[in-house]
């Protein structure tokens, strides 16, 4: 199996066992404090949706680029505890298109990316929230030579 198979497989388990044991594990423990001293945990879910653009320059005289814009979609999860920090995690595709010649040669390139951000975010700032991390991203594949 592919490694961005792999990653796309074990975020799944993850964000179910974790919505599992937030629903489950979270509300006992949170019964065996003091009201005044409970955690607030919980866990958002959400669908990504948008556009993007593939801002590239040649590095070339010969070279022509024309970059076209392209979507991106994911699945994202947060852990959220005490309302104002959050662990972020997401799965994304995306896909961009660039038409390209060199001289005579003409070409088609398709970029199609999965990315897996993780971040930790600041949500003190209502309404902005700050995240710092990293991305994993594997290109899937480019286009043919036409």
């Amino acid at each position: 199996m592919a490694l961005w198979r792999r990653i796309i497989l074990l975020l799944v388990v993850a964000c179910g066992a974790a919505r599992v044991v937030c629903a489950q594990g979270y509300v006992p423990y949170r019964n065996l404090k003091p009201a005044d001293d409970a955690i607030n945990r919980s866990v958002e879910m959400g669908v990504v949706l948008g556009a993007n653009y593939l801002g590239i320059e040649p590095s070339a005289d010969v070279l022509t680029l024309s970059p076209k814009a392209g979507f991106r979609g994911g699945l994202q999860m947060s852990l959220v505890w005490e309302q104002k920090y959050a662990l972020q995690m997401e799965v994304a595709y995306a896909f961009n298109k660039v038409d390209s010649s060199l001289g005579e040669r003409k070409a088609e390139l398709r970029s199609n990316i999965v990315e897996v951000p993780v971040m930790f975010s600041y949500r003190g700032l209502n309404p902005v929230r700050v995240g710092a991390g990293g991305v994993f991203a594997k290109d899937l594949a480019l286009g043919d030579l036409t």
